[in-house]
């Protein structure tokens, strides 16, 4: 006989003592039974009241989540349009035509520009000039001190129209990243009444919803059926619930004179109580189903009791005899099996793979022996093919991890780098795309009068350009000690380079000496990136340099000098291509138009802001896509 006839078996006569246990139970408690349904019918009447509380307010919950997201979603629209007429309003200055264009073109209903006072200079609304947005809110001032880049308001009504509006505050910038003012976008939200009434559809049971401001004012006011209390949208409710509820979270749950419920529920926005929400329920719908459980109760109490003396005196021995003689053979042709399988597992459990159990049986208890006994052995194999992999990742990743520690240590990390030499000062930055990277950078001194800056990009990325680095900045190094030009220097470094490069690897370099007392700054370019340069009190503009080809791309190249002069004030940015084609999710490249705008708009800021400030225009521009390449800058600036 198979387990699953002996279970089936052992299933009819639990199914049988089970109910027999429940008649001894029940014929045991009838002297209980009267007082036990008096207690469950009280119990039940306060059940039914903390359903009907629950119930409400799971639907109160469902309205307001709604309502948020309807909201969100405006925001989100309007947030782009803010962005776009700020964009616009930072390039060039926008008219009273421009303005009622892009009023079209964006799709809202009101377009405002104000001054740092927070007066309206330009608005789509002509009467709207001259109006003080500070007096309506003075948070808006967050707008101007930089405390806030986002100032969304809750739902607010037209006295004059009764329609519905939001608003959404950003600053003004000028083309130095300066504040000039306030910048605000108006958009009627009549389809958010629209939405919560097509959804009240769907709830049968609301007669009405209406929305508060904390004074009063009525906001939204949806009646499904004329009964009740009614408010007019844009009047004044004198309901002490809503102000009740702005001081204290908790809903409020009442009851009015014509018998239904009313509810009212704070809403937030901006982590804020922005509304109140009171809706009016059908009473009827909660509360029908109370008296038919009390009358339930009863009628159960009475079958009960016939059928407890009815079965009772006839099933009782028969139980007895039943429930012996079954637990003796669940002993001998169950229990015992499994009790041996559990010892084999718990084996298991505790390490020992090497155990195995002897298959006694052709039943399923039989074919379970065997498929453990095969599960012991395929587990041990498993584990011990894990462990092998998981060594050689661990010993991979600790490499990778020391190697990324070499090379950082090898690059400048310690600023101000030169803090006793005031007549100059430089910072550097590295990001690289994996564990190690093919970007370098250094600067050092030659002799008292002279500093050495170098920037460089080898071809590919990972463990092979990191050491095709390491060999690049030592030779540019090692040769500039020895007094050489930077002509000299690549043009040796060359050949070196050259020399067993089986791979045909690459590197770009820029570098530059710049003699100390007279501010004169030699400099070549081996197929590198052109620096920026910015004069004293001017803005970055492109360092003129000569065409020059890579190192390690061909014997016998000679490369061209240039000079300039540089005086108190000037500074160069260096970087690699990991900047300028640094790219987002729809393959567009950071640029290098985009790298001139985003150096001049932090023109005026510390190198290492200057840097920070870069790196985060960077980041912003590629939204999240995987960086690609190594990101390097190196900042010199004559003090």
């Amino acid at each position: 006989m198979n387990i699953r006839r002996k279970l089936a078996r052992i299933s009819i006569i639990l199914i049988s003592i089970s109910v027999l246990a429940q008649i001894i139970i029940l014929l045991l408690s009838n002297i209980h039974i009267n007082y036990e349904s008096l207690k469950l019918k009280n119990n039940l009447e306060s059940q039914n009241e903390q359903n009907v509380k629950e119930e409400i307010a799971a639907l109160a919950e469902a309205l307001s989540v709604y309502l948020t997201e309807q909201e969100n979603i405006i925001e989100s629209s309007m947030y782009h349009a803010a962005m776009v007429l700020q964009q616009k309003d930072t390039l060039q200055e926008v008219n009273d035509t421009e303005i009622q264009n892009l009023l079209t073109k964006l799709r809202v209903d009101g377009l405002y520009l104000a001054d740092t006072d927070g007066v309206f200079t330009v608005a789509t609304a002509p009467d709207t000039i001259g109006f003080h947005l500070f007096d309506v809110w003075e948070g808006y001032r967050m707008l101007v001190t930089g405390e806030a880049t986002e100032l969304p308001s809750p739902i607010k009504i037209m006295a004059e129209t009764g329609e519905i509006y939001k608003f959404t505050a950003v600053p003004r910038y000028d083309l130095n990243g300066h504040i000039k003012g306030i910048l605000e976008v108006g958009l009627e939200v009549g389809n958010i009444e629209e939405s919560m009434e097509w959804l009240m559809q769907s709830y049968p049971m609301v007669n009405s919803l209406h929305l508060f401001e904390e004074n009063g004012l009525t906001l939204m006011s949806i009646e499904r059926t004329p009964q009740g209390e009614q408010f007019l949208k844009g009047s004044s409710a004198n309901l002490p619930e809503i102000s009740a509820s702005f001081s204290n979270p908790e809903p409020i749950l009442k009851s009015c004179d014509d018998g239904n419920i009313v509810y009212y529920k704070i809403i937030n926005r901006s982590d804020s109580a922005a509304y109140v929400m009171r809706l009016e329920l059908e009473a009827t719908y909660y509360l029908d189903y109370a008296d038919l459980s009390t009358a339930s109760i009863e009628e159960v109490n009475d079958d009960a009791v016939t059928s407890l003396l009815i079965v009772v005196g006839v099933s009782v021995i028969g139980m007895i005899i039943i429930t012996i003689s079954y637990l003796i053979f669940i002993r001998k042709t169950v229990l015992k099996p499994i009790n041996t399988l559990q010892d084999f597992a718990a084996c298991v459990a505790k390490g020992n793979l090497d155990v195995k159990m002897d298959v006694i049986s052709a039943d399923e208890l039989g074919v379970l022996t065997a498929a453990f006994n095969k599960m012991t052995i395929d587990l041990k194999e498993s584990l011990a093919a894990y462990s092998r992999v998981n060594a050689e990742k661990e010993r991979i990743g600790a490499e990778l991890h020391i190697a990324a520690t070499i090379q950082a240590s090898m690059l400048p990390g310690n600023f101000p780098a030169f803090p006793d030499r005031p007549e100059f000062d430089v910072y550097g930055y590295m990001v690289p795309a994996k564990e190690v990277g093919g970007d370098f950078y250094d600067f050092f001194l030659i002799d008292d009068t002279k500093l050495a800056v170098v920037i460089g990009d080898v071809s590919g990325k990972g463990v092979p350009a990191a050491l095709f680095m390491v060999i690049a900045k030592t030779l540019i190094k090692n040769n500039t000690q020895y007094g050489k030009s930077p002509r000299e220097v690549f043009e040796t470094v060359n050949e070196l380079l050259c020399e067993n490069n089986e791979a045909g690897m690459f590197v770009t370099a820029f570098m530059g000496i710049l003699d100390i007392p007279t501010g004169t700054f030699n400099y070549v370019n081996a197929g590198h990136n052109p620096p920026l340069i910015k004069r004293a009190g001017g803005d970055y503009q492109w360092l003129p340099v000569k065409p020059g080809f890579v190192l390690a791309g061909m014997e016998g190249i000679r490369y061209k000098e240039d000079e300039i002069q540089l005086g108190q004030g000037d500074m160069l940015c260096l970087y690699t291509d990991g900047v300028t084609e640094a790219a987002n999710g729809k393959e567009e490249l950071f640029s290098e138009p985009k790298l001139l705008e985003a150096a001049n708009r932090h023109k005026g800021v510390d190198m290492n802001e200057f840097i920070a400030h870069i790196k985060a225009e960077i980041d912003f521009f590629a939204d999240g896509a995987e960086q690609a390449d190594d990101i390097t800058l190196v900042i010199l600036k004559i003090s």
